[in-house]
């Protein structure tokens, strides 16, 4: 998969699964699919270094709880974290 494609997708997964601020619950429309677009380039990047699961799941839990500065959901993390890992598996 071509790296501007990754990046669509894994902001796609970021944006309607993840959503931790809850972009898209808020209304923003088509303006949700910026909000995680910084996050989605350094997830593709990392995707495409062949990150382990640990490591992707320890990068979102830091995203939530450092950048965003909400409460840890290790479960929410974890499923997105695999959705993530298929985007490369395929």
């Amino acid at each position: 998969m071509k790296y501007t494609k990754l990046v669509e997708e894994v902001n796609r997964i970021l944006t309607d699964e993840w959503d931790p601020i809850g972009v898209v619950a808020m209304g923003a429309g088509e303006h949700a699919y910026t909000e995680y677009v910084s996050y989605a380039k350094g997830i593709a990047k990392m995707l495409r270094e062949g990150v382990p699961e640990y490591r992707l799941m320890k990068h979102l839990v830091m995203l939530r709880t450092k950048h965003i500065g909400l409460s840890a959901d290790d479960e929410a993390d974890l499923l997105i974290t695999r959705q993530l890992l298929k985007l490369i598996e395929s």
